[in-house]
């Protein structure tokens, strides 16, 4: 798997039984067959686990360019 988004991009985080969640990504750590991704969304540091399936990801604002989407 491999990811579309790194470190200091904005993403939008959703899954199905969930409103969309615009997220800074912190870090990410790779694992056995999936990724550890730290954020910061809505005030709070999370951890999601992002192994491709669970949750759809959109990119919105690209570190290293200008905003991508909205």
């Amino acid at each position: 798997m491999m990811l579309k988004y790194d470190i200091g991009d904005v993403i939008e985080i959703k899954h199905k039984n969930s409103e969309a969640v615009a997220c800074l990504v912190l870090d990410i750590k790779k694992q056995h067959h999936f990724y550890e991704v730290n954020l910061l969304g809505r005030g709070k540091k999370f951890t999601i686990v992002d192994d491709g399936n669970f949750y759809t990801v959109k990119v919105l604002v690209n570190k290293d360019e200008k905003r991508i989407t909205r």
